[in-house]
């Protein structure tokens, strides 16, 4: 009939296109192959590297590119979270409920707070023997430390057991620098070691921070570094040290040892046998 054979007429127009087609298909990517294997012969295998570098690059690129666009769409998420007040408010309170469950029959255990400085017996005892002294000096040997001599301290040395605790208040309120006469680095290194052990010197509150705790080879560098400091108070072991600085410190603790000559008398100067004496302890 007419119309089978105009079908059959369209079909063949069409499968000779699709031929046709596939042919020139064919043909293209034969001399595109051909052109690659050329260059990749005449190609040297440096520039093949660099090649495969700049394509590694770019898929690199395409990944976080990718990955970035996610990450927009992830923020602009939270965004509009942050804009909706109401659901905020839902999570915050489903937490706080949570926050606050008890297990039947217990109580809630109170919140545990560190007493202020100044809020303790020892603290008030501390402020009320530095009579408003913002900056204090202290040497270390005899005062902080259970040696006295330059010799003593070649060996070894060890912090006072209750001067501790006394120095941890007194670092809380005011601010400390620590002096130490050596005589060499060696003594220096077992000082600081020392003190350290002790917790006096340290980054956490309570301690002296490293950067002020200074060392001397002379008792007259000692002298002359109370002196650029401009405490309102100074604590040392030596005699000598106090009554030189007698004139130009308001306020001087000599601590002194059993057998031992005193500092002179001054209406500054105040004389005790340990630095826990000054405050009565």
């Amino acid at each position: 009939p007419p119309i089978q054979h105009t079908l059959t007429t369209r079909h063949y127009a069409v499968l000779s296109s699709v031929v046709l087609v596939m042919e020139l298909l064919r043909t293209l990517f034969s001399q595109v192959y051909q052109r690659v294997i050329a260059w990749l012969q005449g190609t040297s295998p440096a520039t093949l590297q660099l090649t495969g570098v700049l394509g590694l690059a770019l898929g690199v690129y395409g990944y976080y590119h990718f990955r970035g666009d996610r990450g927009q769409v992830q923020r602009s998420n939270n965004q509009n979270s942050a804009t909706n007040p109401a659901a905020g408010a839902s999570a915050s309170g489903q937490q706080g409920a949570a926050s606050r469950e008890v297990v039947p029959g217990t109580t809630a255990a109170p919140k545990q707070t560190a007493p202020a400085p100044g809020n303790t017996p020892l603290s008030r005892a501390i402020l009320a023997q530095l009579k408003g002294a913002k900056r204090v000096t202290i040497s270390c040997p005899g005062v902080l430390l259970q040696e006295w001599t330059l010799s003593q301290l070649q060996e070894s040395a060890s912090l006072h057991p209750a001067a501790a605790e006394v120095m941890h208040e007194v670092i809380r309120l005011v601010d400390v620098f620590l002096l130490c006469h050596v005589p060499d680095d060696v003594a220096q290194a077992v000082v600081l070691g020392a003190l350290e052990a002790g917790g006096v010197v340290g980054s956490k509150p309570g301690q002296v921070p490293s950067h002020r705790v200074l060392f001397c080879s002379t008792l007259e560098g000692k002298v002359s570094m109370v002196r650029q400091l401009e405490p309102q108070l100074h604590i040392d072991g030596h005699a000598s040290t106090v009554d030189d600085l007698k004139r130009f410190i308001p306020q001087l603790w000599h601590v002194y040892a059993a057998g031992t000559a005193r500092a002179g008398s001054a209406p500054n100067i105040a004389h005790a046998s340990s630095l826990a004496a000054f405050f009565n302890l």
